[in-house]
């Protein structure tokens, strides 16, 4: 992210959402919703970058939490447009900290129904 001349950031309590775009010389002083575009004096909701829908899924992904070298080699999806295709592709990439808990989760219930034996060594390597 560059900032060009006149900008003044200030932390006053203002939350800006997430992918939100701020018109240049708009003055924020209300929270502003994720993926919308604002502008203005006060800066006012243009539109939302993208449907409910996508802006939903997008949140879901999280890709800014994903591991930094699968950012990079996935750039190209990251920069363009989200497209269902892209969508589809950026939830996959961003499975394997949702897999991580699902297995947490079922390796739990192996040892809630038969009580510790292998799979608690497992467990306790996942706890690490």
């Amino acid at each position: 992210m560059t900032y060009g001349s006149e900008i003044v950031l200030q932390y006053g309590g203002v939350k800006i959402g997430d992918g939100v775009v701020i018109g240049a010389k708009s003055l924020v002083t209300k929270n502003l919703d994720d993926y919308g575009i604002y502008a203005g004096i006060p800066a006012k909701l243009i539109r939302y970058r993208f449907t409910k829908k996508t802006i939903n899924r997008l949140k879901r992904i999280k890709w800014w939490n994903m591991d930094h070298s699968l950012i990079i080699k996935n750039r190209e999806i990251l920069a363009s447009k989200p497209t269902p295709n892209s969508l589809i592709r950026l939830e996959k990439l961003s499975r394997p900290w949702r897999h991580y808990e699902n297995m947490r989760w079922a390796v739990e219930e192996h040892l809630a129904l038969y009580g510790k034996s292998k799979s608690a060594r497992l467990a306790e390597s996942l706890s690490e």
